[in-house]
């Protein structure tokens, strides 16, 4: 018998006799004359005592189908009130999260669906009548729709948990929230934002996510989809960390169409590491009108949209900042070393790249005397140093010896303290310069009677630091850069 069906009998005489109890037991309670389930659920050890003909082994028979009954009742409703709890999120879900094809989702645009409540209301007739939309695009649609209990993580409606949290989703969620970059992934994220929104909880980035799932008082109704999405972004931010920029771009384009459409749109924005390619020039390359190629070039708004993940171009920016003045061409080539490009990437494209794709670059590139030079955004001085020597090396060391002598005050005194706290002589010194990229003493050997006055030396100015510095050493080699 099928405990789970009880509140649908309405003859309660039907349901005692076919609980499975004997003949005695049974008796027993149709004495009692109950009305319904509930009431049968109610009995107690001490009522049935007290009633004829029922000893302590039929009232301990009696008690067990009890507790076998209520049992049942309250697994019916936990699943009703799953139940509502799945058909009001899948009010709220929207279709996009179900990462259709792109002749499906036109479609479901052409319809005006939006979430997936509006959809599971159309008929399929209604859906098959559209134009472009056919049997493969219809077997599309019902698979992910069948599959939408096993892709959204759905919460129980009350918080309930019989034998405590389960250790493999904390486990996970602890996992993912360990990684350095779990903040980058957003919740509208164009790849991999719905691994975040089928977790619903409303996390506006991987790393609240995981917070939120670490602090949580109850398991979802199925623990397997959120183990699956937790895993699913750990192995994204740790396969994402080794990628090159031109696989991290190309991967961006997955969702816009064919393989030919996405070397369409990749050379027209210049994602391959060259310059960017006029609408004609791509038009000519694959055969079609210029017209055509703009909107196919549209799609990439969806990616532009919001903040991709996309550490590869995180690391080249970072670099890029770090080493700046520079000729792009070194540039572009520590990049190439470091692995961070697979080719020769174009700084210009990386430029324009940052800033479509949500990033703002601390950096520009200038042309100066025929060389392409890579400059911090703050070059205004930087440009008149250039303009004066034809030489852009010569340009970008002077311009980088002028930035070091604004920082002397502090730099001279934090040099100074080391190199009296830790008895530090000469060469000590000199190996701590040369960490600044900043020469300014010959190594001449301190005598033992100059160790006696290092912890006297003043430490508050540069020009202090200087004498202190003379009187240590002895002799200065060549004077301080911005001295005066």
């Amino acid at each position: 018998m099928n405990l789970e069906s009880t509140d649908s009998y309405n003859d309660i005489s039907a349901f005692i006799s076919q609980i499975g109890l004997s003949v005695r037991a049974t008796h027993v309670l149709l004495q009692f004359g109950f009305k319904s389930v509930a009431e049968f659920s109610g009995l107690d050890e001490n009522t049935l005592l007290r009633r004829r003909n029922c000893g302590k082994k039929t009232t301990a028979e009696i008690m067990e189908a009890v507790a076998r009954v209520k049992s049942s009742i309250e697994r019916t409703r936990r699943k009703q009130a799953d139940a509502a709890a799945i058909f009001a999120a899948m009010e709220r879900v929207p279709v996009a999260d179900l990462r259709l094809s792109v002749r499906v989702m036109s479609a479901l645009e052409y319809l005006k669906i939006s979430t997936v409540d509006q959809l599971l209301r159309v008929s399929d007739h209604e859906l098959l009548d559209l134009r472009n939309f056919g049997k493969r695009s219809f077997r599309e649609l019902q698979s992910k729709l069948n599959d939408i209990h096993a892709t959204f993580v759905l919460w129980p409606a009350e918080q309930h948990v019989e034998a405590g949290l389960s250790s493999h989703i904390t486990r996970a969620a602890r996992k993912l929230h360990r990684l350095r970059n779990a903040s980058a992934i957003l919740h509208d994220d164009s790849r991999f934002g719905h691994l975040i929104r089928e977790i619903r909880l409303d996390a506006k980035n991987a790393r609240e996510a995981a917070d939120m799932i670490i602090r949580r008082k109850a398991d979802p109704i199925d623990p397997k989809p959120l183990i699956q999405r937790l895993t699913d972004l750990v192995r994204v931010l740790k396969v994402g960390n080794a990628r090159t920029i031109e696989a991290e771009l190309w991967s961006l384009t997955e969702a816009l169409g064919s393989d030919r459409v996405r070397r369409m749109i990749v050379s027209h924005l210049g994602w391959d590491g060259k310059p960017p390619r006029t609408l004609e020039a791509v038009g000519r390359l694959h055969k079609m009108t210029r017209e055509r190629v703009r909107q196919i070039c549209t799609r990439i708004e969806k990616v532009q949209s919001s903040r991709p993940f996309a550490p590869a171009l995180d690391r080249a920016i970072k670099a890029v900042a770090r080493a700046a003045p520079a000729l792009a061409d070194e540039i572009e080539t520590q990049l190439l070393q470091r692995r961070i490009t697979k080719t020769a990437f174009c700084v210009e494209s990386l430029t324009t790249i940052a800033q479509d794709l949500g990033r703002q670059p601390h950096f520009s590139v200038r042309t100066v005397h025929g060389h392409r030079i890579v400059v911090p955004v703050d070059s205004g001085d930087f440009l008149t140093a250039s303009i004066a020597s034809p030489e852009p090396r010569s340009a970008i060391g002077e311009w980088r010896r002028s930035k070091i002598s604004l920082r002397l005050p502090i730099l001279g005194s934090l040099l100074l303290k080391s190199f009296c706290l830790f008895r530090m002589d000469s060469n000590g010194l000199m190996k701590l310069l040369g960490g600044f990229g900043w020469t300014m003493f010959h190594a001449i050997p301190c005598s033992p009677k100059s160790v006696k006055f290092w912890p006297l030396l003043p430490l508050s100015t540069s020009a202090n630091s200087e004498r202190a510095l003379d009187a240590i050493i002895g002799k200065r080699a060549s004077p301080l850069p911005g001295a005066c």
